[in-house]
């Protein structure tokens, strides 16, 4: 029964730093609606299903956003989403070491700079069929 609602309520915690989070955003408007698909953006770790980091990874907020992973319960899916989210873009030096994978363990890489919204619903589709 768990499973079977894990696969029609998902809800998404953002980690927006940069401008895929404008993006992000898009996803839930009027030409994707995810809401209407059951996902739902919460704010706290211990809600969350999947992670989605959208925009670079500084060592500034590296332990923020592993105090957000380790929040969560399992399982838990995390989308990198952006250029900057998956590689660290053109910021790639001291203080962006690289993508989000160099902080927290990620399944699913969405590229781009900006990616597309549709690319993201194809991300969390993934990540909520790994659940099973």
């Amino acid at each position: 029964m768990r499973s079977w609602a894990r696969h029609r309520s998902l809800w998404i915690l953002p980690f927006g730093t940069t401008c895929c989070a404008a993006d992000l955003a898009a996803v839930f408007g009027p030409d994707h609606d995810l809401g209407r698909l059951g996902a739902r953006l919460v704010y706290e770790p211990a809600q969350a299903d999947v992670l989605v980091v959208a925009g670079r990874v500084t060592r500034a907020l590296a332990p923020e956003l592993r105090r957000l992973y380790d929040g969560m319960y399992e399982p838990r899916g995390v989308i990198a989403f952006g250029a900057c989210a998956c590689t660290g873009g053109a910021w790639v030096g001291k203080e962006v070491p690289g993508g989000a994978d160099t902080v927290i363990p990620v399944n699913t890489y969405v590229p781009g700079c900006p990616p597309p919204p549709d690319a993201l619903v194809q991300a969390l589709t993934q990540v909520v069929e790994s659940f099973a």
